[in-house]
C-alpha cells in the first residue's frame, strides 16, 4: 500500500518526469556518436543511458556517504575516468592510423 501511494504522489512522479529527461539527453548523445561512427552501432542507446546514469548515481553516492573523496581533485578525477571509462566501452573501434 505505501508503494502504491508513493508511486501516486505528484512530487515523485515529476521527479520521475526529470530523471526520463536525463535518460533521454543521454540517449540522444550515444544515438549521435553512433550516427558520425565515434560510438559502436550495435549498443543500445537506450540501455547506454542507463548504464551511465547509473555510474553517476553511485559516484554521488559514494561522496554522500563518505566512502570517496570530494575535494576538488577527487570530482575532476571522477569526471575524467568516467568520462574515459564509458567512451572506451561506446568506442567504436578503428583502423590504427598510418605510421
Amino acid at each position: 500500500m505505501l508503494v502504491r501511494e508513493v508511486a501516486r504522489s505528484p512530487h515523485l512522479q515529476h521527479q520521475v518526469d526529470e530523471i526520463g529527461q536525463a535518460f533521454a539527453a543521454i540517449e540522444r548523445i550515444v544515438e549521435r556518436g553512433q550516427a558520425d561512427g565515434s560510438f559502436r552501432a550495435e549498443l543500445d542507446p537506450r540501455l547506454a543511458s542507463f548504464i551511465f546514469y547509473g555510474a553517476l548515481e553511485e559516484i554521488l553516492t559514494g561522496w554522500v556517504l563518505a566512502q570517496l573523496h570530494d575535494d576538488d581533485e577527487a570530482v575532476a578525477e571522477a569526471e575524467r575516468t568516467v568520462t574515459e571509462v564509458f567512451c572506451a566501452g561506446l568506442g567504436a573501434e578503428r583502423a590504427p592510423a598510418p605510421a
